[in-house]
């Protein structure tokens, strides 16, 4: 078979068997080339018309699995590329990834970036959409996902391997479990959201201080959920748990948060928004 390889920059036309393997075809192309470079791969542009998503060719399968037309351009280029990703709280970060690789691969991969040890509960996703989780076992090019996109590397769900001794997850998993309770994610009950605002001023202020800590100074919005933030009389409760916690250094304040979090009746579950129809008129519910 008679392949068009386009080489960046120029092109040409070579023929192989059609139980080459990919790295043959590889092999091939740089002795041609005279030059080695284990970074390049054989990669398959997408097809509107046919509706198949772009690939990267695997290295483990022969060219006739891929049923190659004599019309296509299949491009000899560099596997590694830059990706740029943001972590829950907003930090954006860029890491050079093998572009061929799974999801669930680009994940590990990033979590070596930032020091995670576990990975396993991770996964990524657009921001904008919580729901937008990203299939572990496919590929960028397979999910059609633009090489210019930035995604949010986040927690799918929270597990039981936090590690008090790592700080840096510690911070991580603090920072996931806030944002949960903060965006009502995980809806609390009254007392609950008092031990969690409590938790969060020891956490960002240290210990109560009666002199600063007074009526109306709360930013009730940075620490409560939105329908707790009308209740009048919830500053004075958060204050008299924030009293309590004298003493208690950060990383137990964190520790304490995260484990409430996982205490909580509404823990392990997911809400969506879903649309009813009454009468032929569309209703959004919640």
């Amino acid at each position: 078979m008679e392949l068009m390889i386009d080489l960046g920059g120029s092109s040409t036309r070579m023929r192989f068997f059609p139980d080459s393997m990919v790295p043959e075809v590889l092999n091939a192309i740089q002795e041609k080339q005279g030059k080695k470079d284990p970074d390049m791969g054989l990669y398959r542009p997408e097809s509107v018309e046919l509706g198949r998503p772009a690939m990267w060719l695997p290295y483990g399968k022969p060219l006739r699995d891929f049923q190659i037309k004599v019309s296509e351009t299949i491009y000899y280029k560099k596997r590694s590329r830059q990706l740029r990703y943001k972590l829950i709280d907003d930090t954006q970060k860029v890491l050079v990834i093998d572009d061929a690789a799974t999801i669930e691969m680009i994940g590990r991969s990033i979590g070596a970036h930032i020091g995670l040890k576990n990975t396993d509960e991770f996964g990524l996703r657009y921001p904008e959409d919580k729901a937008s989780w990203l299939d572990p076992q496919q590929t960028l090019q397979q999910l059609r996902v633009p090489v210019d996109r930035v995604l949010l590397y986040a927690r799918r769900f929270f597990g039981e391997s936090l590690d008090l001794a790592d700080p840096f997850q510690l911070q991580l998993y603090y920072i996931e479990a806030n944002k949960a309770i903060l965006d009502d994610d995980l809806p609390c009950n009254r007392e609950e959201a008092v031990r969690f605002a409590a938790l969060q001023l020891q956490i960002t202020f240290g210990n109560y201080d009666p002199s600063k800590h007074k009526s109306g100074w709360l930013n009730k919005s940075d620490f409560l959920p939105v329908h707790w933030q009308k209740d009048k009389k919830i500053e004075s409760s958060i204050f008299k748990e924030y009293k309590k916690l004298a003493g208690l250094p950060p990383n137990q304040a964190k520790y304490r948060y995260y484990n409430e979090m996982r205490q909580m009746q509404s823990f392990g579950t997911t809400f969506f928004t879903c649309l009813m129809y009454y009468d032929d008129t569309k209703k959004e519910e919640t």
